[in-house]
């Protein structure tokens, strides 16, 4: 049955224009139409904070079929406000006609009719399932595969500053000061400019990856990604970040983010694992850190993408039941967090990296190396004359060069929390330094 919510469909209530699909759609199939009007049942589905999702059914055209099932989805009130809902339509559109997700049946005022896909979304417990788990990491890695014509230009950062604008246009000096909204674009510009230093993988994205947006088919085993509002070219890790972060959310007590939940290293890299080894590529060790370590940068932003969705939600939503300032409060807090365990993780693994330094510039004196011989360690693997070649760890390249060739900037960080920059700044300029020194003897 229908809800009775405002604006809710209901079987006096349906639009015209939605009736005539429905019944172009039994009449295709070879359905009894006349007797649709009594037969048609209405079923709303998740609660999803753009739309309104009912499931449409009716009897087939014989007792043994199944009944038909259609999918409606009445667009939210907010739905023009978080995305750009021609965009949106266009994007779901060329992924029904290339096979992608459910298939378009047609559009009505206010929303559109799609494909009924058979399955049932993802809890909590089916995300931590170690089988539902690899099938999601290697079904991201399909979506991520998509070559979905136009522009591939990243929006994210200029979504971010859209949606700060927004906020601090809509909502009250005690938000505004609570937040910290005035000192936090100069905080996007620091990551901007951070993660653009980084080699992220451009890709389609689904940039939603939560569990709501997962229909898993218990009797195929199958798994499909749906609900494309905002899919859009970004990095690659950015989609993974994403879908991390849901692992802690729970959307069905209090909203709020348990942080204790978020996938350990060891867990993140296993899923990373499976996510690059998908179409039979063996990932190495390196690449599998060094994605995971871009995933984690990539989860400051997700953080401020959803801190400030649920401001801007606080104001704009008719949604009693969900508590968007306290989901606004976790992901900003857990921002705060991250990004201090980020400089200090990044002080302390160039502490160890400046003790295997160490260890193999002293492995390498013993050899007799002198910086000729470096060199001709590093050349190219392709020379004809590899006689007298000797391996050298890659880190020693990764610590000798690239550290030195990218310097350390100060974070000019909010004032939520009190925080001391220059100490940190003037340690990691001291060790830089001893690496320097090392590198001159």
């Amino acid at each position: 049955m229908a809800t009775n919510q405002e604006g809710s469909l209901e079987k006096d209530n349906l639009p015209e224009e939605l009736v005539k699909i429905l019944k172009s759609l039994a009449l295709e199939w070879g359905d009894d139409v006349d007797h649709m009007d009594n037969d048609l049942e209405i079923v709303r589905l998740t609660n999803s904070f753009t739309n309104q999702i009912y499931r449409m059914k009716w009897p087939g055209k014989t007792q043994e079929n199944n009944a038909r099932s259609v999918l409606v989805r009445k667009y939210g009130e907010r739905r023009d406000f978080f995305l750009d809902s021609e965009e949106e339509m266009k994007t779901f559109e060329w992924m029904s006609n290339h096979g992608y997700g459910p298939r378009l049946y047609g559009y009505f005022p206010d929303g559109r009719v799609e494909e009924f896909i058979h399955g049932r979304t993802l809890s909590q417990n089916d995300l931590w399932n170690p089988e539902i788990s690899a099938l999601v990491a290697t079904k991201i890695k399909e979506f991520h595969m998509i070559d979905k014509p136009g522009s591939k230009s990243v929006i994210l950062w200029m979504e971010l500053r859209n949606m700060l604008s927004d906020a601090k246009r809509l909502c009250s000096p005690e938000i505004k000061n609570e937040f910290g909204l005035e000192n936090l674009e100069e905080e996007i510009d620091i990551l901007e400019k951070e993660l653009s230093k980084d080699s992220n993988e451009i890709v389609f994205c689904h940039n939603d990856l939560r569990g709501d947006n997962m229909l898993f088919n218990e009797a195929t085993k199958d798994l499909t990604l749906i609900d494309y509002e905002y899919a859009c070219y970004n990095a690659a890790a950015y989609d993974l970040a994403n879908h991390f972060c849901e692992l802690a959310a729970n959307y069905n007590s209090h909203h709020i983010l348990d942080c204790s939940k978020y996938p350990s290293p060891e867990e993140r890299q296993r899923f990373i694992r499976i996510y690059l080894s998908h179409k039979g590529h063996q990932p190495t060790e390196f690449e599998v850190e060094k994605f995971d370590v871009n995933v984690e940068k990539y989860t400051l932003a997700n953080h401020l993408n959803f801190g400030l969705w649920a401001i801007i939600s606080d104001v704009r939503s008719t949604n009693s039941n969900f508590d968007f300032l306290g989901f606004a409060r976790t992901r900003f807090q857990q921002y705060q967090r991250d990004e201090e365990e980020s400089d200090s993780s990044s002080l302390d693994k160039l502490l160890k990296e400046i003790d295997e330094f160490e260890s193999e510039e002293e492995e390498l004196a013993n050899c007799g190396l002198g910086e000729e011989e470096y060199l001709k360690c590093e050349a190219p693997k392709d020379e004809e004359d590899n006689s007298n070649r000797v391996s050298v760890p890659e880190k020693f390249k990764s610590i000798a060069v690239e550290k030195l060739e990218r310097p350390v900037e100060p974070r000019q960080r909010r004032n939520l929390v009190p925080y001391d920059d220059e100490d940190v700044d003037e340690e990691i300029d001291a060790l830089k330094e001893e690496i320097a020194d090392a590198t001159r003897q």
